[in-house]
């Protein structure tokens, strides 16, 4: 979890309003791509390679879609078992990393709902018209709906030109 609290904060960042995140990986990407393609061709030309280990060091570095796309352009690299086997552990631990980030995001977005599923459902609304977008803990009970219901009832109603009766 330390690695994640360290990222959440480094990547929330933005550049002209391009995630940073999205950035760093487009950017070590097309390094990784330049990567496999240099190596290509060295191996073509029967000449030093770029070691195994640099190439997995640069997919883990963010730039497993570069590696992704230069793997099936360049046809480098694929058949080798061992080889794919890491790679595809880099990219499962890419998503796992993501995935955590999102559910600390989301968490600490909406303390209130952390950790509960929430119910999204369409309900008719009180003026007869075509319908709210109601969403909630999805454990509710019958009086805290009829609450949230005398709630709903005392606020004035907002028209929208989106769903016309």
């Amino acid at each position: 979890m330390i690695l994640v609290d360290g990222l959440s904060g480094v990547f929330s960042r933005a550049v002209f309003g391009i995630p940073l995140w999205g950035l760093t990986y487009f950017a070590m990407s097309l390094v990784t791509l330049v990567a496999y393609a240099i190596d290509k061709r060295r191996a073509k030309l029967n000449r030093r390679r770029i070691p195994e280990r640099t190439l997995h060091l640069l997919s883990l570095a963010f730039g497993f879609p570069g590696a992704f796309v230069g793997q099936q352009l360049f046809r480098h690299k694929r058949r080798k078992v061992r080889f794919m086997v890491v790679f595809w552990m880099i990219v499962a631990l890419h998503i796992g990393i993501a995935t955590a980030l999102n559910q600390r995001a989301r968490s600490s977005a909406n303390p209130k709902d952390s950790g509960r599923e929430q119910d999204i459902a369409w309900g008719p609304s009180d003026d007869g018209t075509r319908g709210t977008l109601r969403h909630g803990p999805s454990t509710r009970s019958q009086s805290s709906l009829e609450n949230e219901s005398l709630r709903s009832s005392a606020r004035p109603k907002r028209l929208s030109s989106r769903y016309p009766p």
